[in-house]
């Protein structure tokens, strides 16, 4: 479950993209605890697929209910800044005041976990292929295998493809 702020208001209508530069992923279950979907002036819960479309959205691991992840994530990208710092590095890289803005990286250094446009789709990269995402879940009978050569579109920010190169394994549902 992603958490991106307060996005809708007393009439449950989206009124904004984001409220503020702490994109995080949370556990649907953590101590109990439960979070109205809709409630007036608390975060709007957003649901994703999995933590690879979370972290392709620009998410980031929470420090409280995923503790372990949240770790993991900052140790593999090497650093010992404070989350805010990295959230406003991450946030120039997924957010470019109009949209969601895609990056070039050259296919031999996308790690497996990223997404990238392929053909026009959005598909995760595996260590071999790349998968097309549909609104249905990964397509695998559609697979292609994984480009050697050229440059890759990125949809995940490069912040969060430095932490998948430096270890951090997302969870994916097939």
């Amino acid at each position: 479950m992603g958490n991106r702020g307060c996005l809708h208001d007393d009439r449950r209508r989206i009124v904004r993209h984001h409220a503020g530069k702490r994109w995080i992923i949370c556990e649907t279950d953590f101590r109990g605890r439960h979070m109205e979907q809709w409630r007036p002036g608390q975060y709007t819960v957003l649901y994703f697929h999995d933590e690879a479309v979370a972290l392709a959205a620009g998410h980031r691991p929470c420090y409280q209910c995923r503790y372990r992840s949240y770790q993991a994530f900052f140790a593999a990208i090497g650093s010992r800044e404070r989350a805010d710092d990295l959230d406003a590095r991450l946030h120039v890289e997924r957010w470019d005041g109009r949209g969601h803005p895609l990056h070039r990286m050259p296919w031999a250094a996308v790690p497996a976990g990223a997404f990238v446009v392929v053909d026009g789709v959005p598909s995760l990269v595996t260590d071999d292929a790349a998968v097309p995402w549909t609104t249905a879940g990964y397509d695998a009978s559609s697979a292609r295998a994984r480009p050697r050569a050229g440059d890759a579109t990125l949809v995940t920010p490069p912040l969060i493809c430095q932490a998948l190169t430096g270890g951090y394994v997302p969870q994916v549902s097939w």
